[in-house]
């Protein structure tokens, strides 16, 4: 019974995880983690960092957090081709089972730069790999063997054996990418990107079950107003197994003085989810912020980060 109980505690929670492997609101203000083909994409180091916590009115509690951070950089190969390398961290941590991942991934890419008249084309691929491992930890959930006349005893092992408290395994991922810039300075970033490819085993219990890969589409746009002001509508969508989800957004960004300027946004994410976002860049500096209001499931999601860029010249 106990074992039935275990296995199948164990994959709900694999379930869960497919359909909650991360994705970030202002996901093309990092790019390097939304795709590895945009490893190195800027001229200079680029080092990036974001914070998520998605809570529950019904739980009052915090039910996921993710961090992460990634440092990039572009090497000229001559000929406006650049190779861009990379380091990602990404941990994670969701519920009182304390279920979570840690992710380190080196990322390596490769783009070319083609003029077609008045408009550039920078296509690019990359692929992205290392170790990853999971973690359950059970200090505060309750097994039958703790509940006793008197009430929950805590004090009392579980008693459970049988299975992994920590996993490890290697994972890769890929991606590719485009982005145009039109006359005017009009710009155009869509791509796709395959995360999980080699499906690793994530399994507690010795058995067969396989991280499902993860499919990603986006498109980004930047429409030139006037020399103040430009519009940026996007739209993302990503599937894992039987789960999917996507958002639409539209934001207006305003030049201040010395080329500064700050960014208010909104859109719509699947399962009744609106939210609001605003970036602020003031030089090589950019900070990020994202609310996203209370969905269908009762859950809302706090989304911060920041991103600094140490400019080199000989830019292509």
């Amino acid at each position: 019974m106990k074992k039935s109980l275990l296995f199948s505690l164990l994959s709900v929670l694999t379930c869960l995880l497919h359909g909650q492997d991360y994705t970030i609101t202002r996901y093309m203000q990092l790019p390097a983690t939304l795709n590895p083909a945009l490893t190195g994409n800027v001229c200079g180091i680029r080092l990036t960092s974001f914070y998520q916590n998605s809570s529950s009115k019904v739980l009052a509690q915090s039910v996921y957090q993710n961090f992460g951070m990634n440092i990039d950089a572009p090497i000229n190969m001559g000929n406006k081709t650049k190779l861009g390398l990379g380091y990602q961290f990404i941990r994670d941590v969701a519920g009182e089972s304390k279920f979570g991942s840690a992710n380190h991934f080196i990322a390596v890419s490769i783009s070319k730069s083609l003029q077609a008249g008045n408009t550039e084309h920078h296509l690019s691929m990359g692929a992205s790999g290392g170790f990853s491992s999971r973690s359950l930890g059970g200090s505060d959930l309750r097994w039958p063997s703790q509940i006793t006349p008197n009430g929950f005893n805590p004090n009392i092992p579980p008693g459970e054996s049988g299975f992994e408290t920590n996993i490890r395994y290697v994972d890769m991922n890929v991606g590719l990418g485009w982005n145009i810039i039109l006359q005017r300075g009009h710009k155009i970033a869509t791509g796709i990107v395959a995360y999980h490819i080699n499906q690793p085993n994530i399994s507690f219990l010795g058995t067969s079950t396989s991280l499902q890969t993860r499919l990603a589409a986006y498109i980004s746009t930047e429409f030139i107003v006037s020399n103040k002001w430009a519009f940026l509508p996007s739209a993302f969508y990503t599937k894992q197994d039987q789960f999917d989800t996507y958002n639409v957004a539209l934001g207006g960004k305003y030049t201040l003085y010395n080329k500064n300027w700050i960014q208010l946004s909104s859109g719509y994410i699947k399962n009744g989810q609106p939210f609001v976002g605003v970036a602020l860049g003031i030089g090589s500096l950019t900070l990020l912020g994202n609310y996203n209001f209370e969905n269908d499931a009762s859950l809302n999601r706090a989304e911060v980060g920041i991103k600094y860029i140490f400019k080199t010249k000989n830019c292509i």
